[in-house]
């Protein structure tokens, strides 16, 4: 007849043994991968050795600016949108309005979520000196001073 400690100690080698099938099986696994990236590495060696080094680099540059050319004015559009939206809401808050209350009014004007409102926020302030923030969590557009350009 077992007793409770017989039993607990033959889980703990049940565990043992599953722990080490367990290793076993992560170490092939491990090693077939290391082996697919050598063959990838390998094959990636030959083909860069048949290119010539200028030829290398101007696609290398070509990748990078094609890149980076692709990725500024989708941003810039969205950014464009959403600060003449929250200024064109502003507008009709002459007291004021609630951080919160400012993002969702601006997202379900412009349909592009916001993804940090402080942020934004002090990026439209610096570009327009006339969006201040009296008190936490609140901003107002003073009067005269509003920029159509964005």
């Amino acid at each position: 007849m077992f007793t409770e400690r017989e039993a607990l100690r033959l889980r703990l080698e049940q565990l043992n043994d599953a722990e080490i099938i367990l290793i076993r099986e992560f170490q092939n696994e491990r090693n077939h991968i290391y082996k697919k990236l050598r063959e990838l590495d390998q094959l990636n060696i030959n083909r860069l050795k048949k290119k010539s080094l200028l030829e290398l680099t101007q696609t290398t540059l070509q990748d990078i600016k094609s890149s980076t050319k692709q990725d500024t004015p989708v941003h810039k559009q969205k950014t464009s949108t959403l600060r003449s939206a929250t200024l064109d809401i502003m507008k009709n808050h002459k007291d004021g309005i609630n951080s919160a209350n400012l993002k969702k009014a601006v997202q379900s004007k412009t349909g592009i979520q916001i993804k940090n409102m402080t942020t934004f926020m002090k990026s439209l302030m610096n570009r327009h000196p006339e969006v201040k923030k009296p008190s936490r969590g609140q901003y107002v557009l003073t009067q005269g001073k509003h920029k159509t350009t964005v």
